[in-house]
């Protein structure tokens, strides 16, 4: 690699780290792998055997392992993640330049693909679905069998981080086997067995922790277990709607003296005095057929190759299509804006390449006939209009703007890794600050020992208070392990917990309908206590439950709330 070529790669990584860290914003999901982190490092508990876990495994031990570096903070994560989104862009801009030999071409794809990322939890997805292509075009390139092995390895540690992640790696190798050994039925074959038998090594050792600790069947159980609650939930199967129905458009009112220039240029678009305007779920939904479509064209365009190299490209473009048409399918569903920037790895190396392969032949652009000239022109008028349209589509559908606007409001990134460094953790980070009230009033009213059931989806809570989430439940929602078998784990480890407080949403029923054996127990075990709304100002209030059999050390001045620790 030429030094241009490493200091340009370096700016690129260098680039997705700092805008990483200046847009990071903590949301509730997020919270649903740190919190459950945070009783690993501090409990020394295990996902699946101490806490039903959907197959988060290796990402909850990385969270742990920086928060027992780190303290108990935000910090590891914050870098975590970062590194990692970092680490996914380095890939692009490699995949790319291989793929097309310009270099400006893969540092403009990965910048691209980093301003698409929006949720920081799915670093794994940004990192591991290029990281696995990169990994199989190297044995395009070599054939050698230790390649193989390292492709199995990426989707081994893959699926250690989240259940799922090691199959588009292994549907990326599949097609780049099969396309690099066409016409070799026995050596695809060969191939195809010592890469899954590769995968079963790699596997082994996380394979044989599981069945030693927690056992293999209740592991695989819970995951498939989640995997089909939440595919039902989230409409796996259903093709995404809306993508004009969010197009709007107000009239301005008459000019106004002295008026801005960004209203008046708003006057200038082509409707006259429309100001246009597309929501972001419209534009998600056409980012989707806008895949689904550039897989297409990938596939033909590549197949009516007919240069020396064409199986080498061919595999690397199947490869590409595989990995993007399975992230479509399975990644790709409700809602759709919060699962794009995770997968855009594989489809934005696809849009460069077919960028690249579009470009009209130098022959016809030099050719004397100036009909081949103004052809060249007008197919690269086509390509940058197409271009721009897919821009304007994914900055619609992933929030550029917001974004952006997120490096204002976040601050000085300095004042920002600061209050990530707070321990226990700043409620400034909550991503509901409503919830502020409430974290206080855990952290006032019961001890570290303690721990705390919350019959909703509120995950972080359990981070900002401090205290660990009871019955093995990090959150409650889409009746997640709500069979009867998982009902009557999550009793009998609220029995041998010290649990004194329950928190419900007031009027909200769903939690009884969806866990009806919990609520039982509950309402033979605890009572209620009253209710408040902590101080929130969104009209949501909370019921307080407290155990029977477990004295009150006094009432919280502050909410009126009993206490069931010694207030300082």
């Amino acid at each position: 690699m030429t030094r241009r070529a490493v200091v340009a790669t370096t700016l690129v990584w260098a680039f997705a780290l700092f805008f990483s860290l200046a847009t990071y914003t903590f949301s509730d999901d997020h919270f649903g792998r740190i919190s459950p982190a945070r009783q690993i490092a501090r409990y020394g508990e295990l996902p699946f055997r101490d806490f039903f876990d959907p197959g988060y495994f290796m990402t909850e031990v990385a969270s742990a392992s920086v928060q027992r570096l780190l303290g108990d903070n935000l910090l590891g994560e914050m870098l975590l993640t970062s590194l990692f989104v970092a680490g996914g862009a380095l890939a692009i801009v490699l995949l790319v330049r291989r793929a097309t030999g310009s270099l400006r071409l893969a540092c403009v794809t990965a910048i691209v693909a980093v301003l698409a990322f929006r949720r920081p939890y799915d670093y794994d997805k940004f990192l591991f679905y290029p990281l696995g292509l990169l990994a199989c075009w190297r044995y395009g390139d070599s054939r050698r069998n230790r390649d193989l092995m390292v492709i199995a390895l990426v989707a081994a540690v893959a699926t250690m981080f989240r259940y799922d992640n090691g199959l588009f790696v292994a549907a990326g190798a599949f097609a780049l086997i099969a396309a690099v050994h066409a016409g070799e039925s026995a050596r695809v074959v060969q191939r195809v067995g010592l890469f899954i038998g590769a995968c079963v090594l790699c596997m082994t050792p996380y394979v044989l922790f599981l069945q030693a600790n927690v056992g293999l069947g209740e592991a695989v159980g819970q995951m498939t277990t989640y995997a089909r609650r939440e595919g039902a939930r989230t409409r796996i199967a259903t093709l995404p709607r809306g993508a004009l129905s969010e197009i709007h458009v107000t009239w301005l009112p008459p000019p106004q003296p002295h008026e801005s220039w960004r209203r008046r240029l708003r006057r200038h678009v082509p409707l006259g005095t429309a100001s246009v305007s597309w929501g972001a779920a419209g534009a998600a939904a056409v980012a989707y057929y806008l895949f689904v479509a550039l897989s297409v064209a990938a596939t033909v365009t590549v197949m009516r190759v007919r240069n020396t190299g064409r199986s080498l490209e061919r595999g690397r473009v199947l490869s590409a299509v595989s990995m993007t048409l399975l992230a479509i399918i399975l990644v790709l569903r409700e809602p759709v804006i919060a699962r794009i920037g995770g997968m855009i790895g594989p489809p934005a190396v696809l849009g460069a390449w077919m960028w690249y392969r579009s470009a009209p032949s130098p022959r016809a652009t030099t050719s004397a006939k100036a009909t081949a000239v103004k052809a060249a022109r007008g197919w690269h008028l086509m390509r940058l209009a197409v271009a721009v349209c897919a821009l304007a589509t994914m900055m619609v559908a992933t929030e550029w703007r917001s974004s952006l606007s997120l490096v204002r409001r976040n601050g000085s990134l300095l004042t920002r890794l600061a209050d990530a460094t707070a321990s226990p953790p700043s409620t400034t980070m909550l991503p509901k600050p409503r919830l502020r009230g409430l974290v206080d009033y855990l952290r006032r009213c019961t001890r570290p020992d303690d721990r705390v059931f919350a019959a909703w989806f509120v995950p972080e809570l359990y981070f900002f208070a401090g205290r660990a989430f009871a019955g093995g439940m990090v959150e409650t929602f889409g009746d997640h392990w709500s069979e009867p078998d998982h009902q009557q784990r999550i009793v009998e480890k609220m029995k041998a917990e010290s649990v004194p407080l329950v928190l419900v949403r007031e009027g909200d029923e769903s939690f009884s309908r969806g866990y009806p054996i919990v609520a039982e127990y509950l309402g033979a075990h605890y009572r209620t206590a009253g209710s408040s709304a902590f101080g929130g100002t969104d009209g949501g209030r909370y019921t307080v439950l407290t155990r029977t059999d477990r004295p009150m050390t006094g009432i919280d001045t502050a909410t009126s709330m009993p206490c069931f620790a010694t207030q300082t």
